[in-house]
């Protein structure tokens, strides 16, 4: 008798998990980015831009296990003019991000923790007349060697990725007001 209840209570075991439904997490609409494929980003400082389009931009599925499927999206910048000569145009600016933060490159400093550290700041960064709350923070590690036009700080917020990076050097470029304009109203 126990070997048929226990025969049973596996086949209804298997049984069950045989059936089960796939899961999918999406990235909360409130965080997904606004910009669009070819849309143009000005960076500037007090005196130089640097400018970038959206060169893709998009949302796929990372499958953990057989039924659980969470959205990750993913932004690509490409440099195409700045006020600055350097290398650069040959580097990576990339945000992946989702629900549970995001990655970023942006030149010379990305998510790892030997060069750089995440600080989540209470700070409400002005972007024109825009208010952008919940700014991440990407910081170089400090006693690494840095040439004058090497990344330090990258600010990233939900919505609108990249918003604002530092250079060694100490310029501070924030994306330009007329770019998120058309945006005001989210």
């Amino acid at each position: 008798m126990k070997t048929l209840i226990f025969f049973l209570a596996t086949i209804s075991i298997y049984l069950s998990s045989c059936t089960q439904k796939d899961k999918y997490e999406n990235v909360t609409p409130t965080i997904k980015f606004k910009f669009s494929k070819n849309d143009t980003l000005l960076f500037k400082s007090e005196s130089k831009t640097d400018s970038f389009i959206i060169n893709s931009c998009g949302c796929s599925y990372e499958t953990i296990d057989k039924t659980a499927h969470f959205e990750e999206c993913a932004i690509y910048y490409k440099r195409i003019n700045s006020s600055i000569l350097d290398d650069s145009i040959f580097h990576t600016y990339q945000v992946q991000y989702g629900n549970d933060g995001a990655g970023i490159i942006w030149r010379n400093i990305y998510s790892s923790p030997e060069i750089a550290s995440y600080t989540k700041v209470d700070t409400i960064i002005k972007i024109g007349t825009k208010s952008i709350f919940n700014v991440i923070i990407l910081k170089a590690k400090i006693g690494l060697k840095y040439w004058p036009n090497d990344i330090v700080s990258v600010y990233y917020s939900n919505g609108y990725g990249i918003i604002q990076y530092e250079r060694f050097n100490g310029l501070i470029y924030k994306l330009d007001s007329n770019c998120i304009n058309k945006y005001l109203n989210d």
